[in-house]
């Protein structure tokens, strides 16, 4: 396996591009001549592999999002349709969203590499969100006897508030725990994970 040095670099990246065709041509000749294969593994090899695999997830990611979309609005409908929460629902996901591109802008932004497996954070905030909105939610049909809106926000948010703010502490420890793995990245995944998580909870509150 080729890496680790110069990853940024671009002579570093042109040159295990090299080493990857004239690996593809040797295991050709190889196999031709002695019935055996050898694999030589360089980052560029192991990144473009890990692209194909996601970039061919993009429509079942959209699906995802889409049955999200549906079950949320279902669930804080109550099964009533005179009560749907369609809306709600919807800005709900487009809260999760705003999340998670807030989280790939800043990271980038401050040098946090990108790669196939940061992909993943969408499913991970997407989790997260929902769950906060129907905590929020539930708090909020907890609180019907109280007459004026404001007040019924303020206590439905003091009931759900502390809920979310652990569950979000918890997650925020986890994911700064795992940053501090050896594996590039993983280590960055982490990164992603505890800034968008951040900016989820602010979203949502």
């Amino acid at each position: 396996e080729i890496s680790g040095v110069g990853e940024d670099d671009p002579q570093s990246r042109y040159f295990e591009i090299l080493v990857a065709e004239d690996s593809a041509n040797r295991r050709s000749a190889d196999r031709e001549a002695h019935n055996a294969e050898a694999y030589i593994l360089t980052d560029a090899q192991e990144e473009e592999a890990g692209d194909e695999a996601t970039g061919s997830d993009v429509a079942s990611l959209i699906i995802g999002y889409v049955l999200m979309f549906v079950y949320a609005s279902f669930v804080l409908s109550r099964g009533r349709a005179k009560y749907s929460h369609s809306i709600l629902g919807l800005v709900s996901i487009v809260s999760i969203g705003l999340s998670t591109f807030a989280a790939y802008g800043l990271c980038w932004y401050i040098g946090i590499k990108f790669n196939s497996v940061v992909q993943v954070l969408v499913l991970v905030l997407l989790g997260v969100g929902i769950d906060d909105t129907f905590v929020i939610m539930d708090s909020w049909w907890d609180c019907a006897d109280i007459p004026t809106m404001k007040e019924r926000m303020v206590a439905a948010m003091k009931h759900a508030g502390p809920a979310i703010t652990i569950t979000s502490m918890t997650d925020l420890i986890a994911f700064l725990a795992g940053s501090s793995t050896s594996f590039p990245g993983l280590r960055d995944f982490c990164y992603y994970a505890t800034v968008g998580i951040t900016f989820d909870f602010f979203f949502q509150c």
